[in-house]
């Protein structure tokens, strides 16, 4: 590895006598660039190292007019949302999905239905956003959770909020017991492989993952113009 031959490389100067290697080894770029170096290793997959395919807004319109074969309404609704969520608030997928390995699922990550907020100007107006409260993710090292906003993009040709309303009206039917915020109309919670599957069966595209709703929603605001601090504050990224 990287870290063994720096090693033998370190050795071989201090035998020398240079001193100055293990300032350079402690170095903070040099520990940035390993740190870079052992994320990129960590993508074992082939496939993984081509860029994901970005979902546009024709994608997204064609997913919301489309109904996965002996799906509930309330599923139909559930996928939609996510759909949604997943692209214009940028979450993870993990966000909104459990893991396929039950093993891997941690309860207390998931977002909660009692968590939900509506925000208007004034009574008298429409909706402006629907607010979630995320309880961490990957950015956020101290554990401290934060809001993620839904906007209103029907002047983008999309009325995201009806979608998630639809949901949320939808899900207020099921069973209160779970205060879980995705849940399927049998009661349990969507895996990766549940939604991806129906994803892929809509759009039949090349290079579809879970990151094609993250990356495709960055790159709609940036064609529009938005400043990129939006889109960092708004897909929660720690680094520029």
């Amino acid at each position: 590895t990287i870290r063994t031959w720096l090693s033998g490389l370190g050795a071989c100067y201090t035998s020398i006598g240079f001193e100055d290697w293990s300032q350079i080894r402690s170095h903070r770029g040099l520990a940035l660039c390993l740190a870079g170096i052992q994320k990129e290793s960590l993508r074992t997959s082939p496939d993984e190292k081509d860029p994901p395919y970005c979902l546009t807004s024709d994608d997204i319109k064609t997913v919301l007019s489309s109904r996965h074969p002996g799906d509930s309404n309330h599923d139909v609704r559930l996928f939609h949302y996510i759909t949604v969520s997943g692209f214009f608030a940028m979450h993870r997928l993990n966000e909104l999905t459990d893991p396929d390995d039950t093993e891997d699922v941690t309860p207390h990550k998931r977002i909660t239905l009692s968590s939900v907020r509506a925000d208007t100007e004034n009574r008298l107006m429409a909706t402006k956003y629907i607010r979630t409260y995320l309880p961490c993710h990957k950015a956020d090292r101290m554990g401290r959770g934060c809001n993620i906003y839904l906007h209103n993009w029907s002047r983008f040709g999309l009325d995201t909020l009806a979608v998630a309303i639809g949901y949320l009206g939808s899900r207020l039917t099921l069973e209160r017991s779970s205060n879980v915020l995705c849940l399927r109309s049998n009661l349990s919670v969507p895996t990766r492989s549940w939604y991806l599957t129906r994803l892929r069966k809509c759009l039949q595209l090349p290079r579809l993952g879970s990151k094609s709703l993250r990356a495709g929603g960055a790159t709609f605001y940036a064609m529009r113009g938005f400043p990129a601090e939006f889109i960092q504050i708004q897909g929660r990224w720690s680094s520029e």
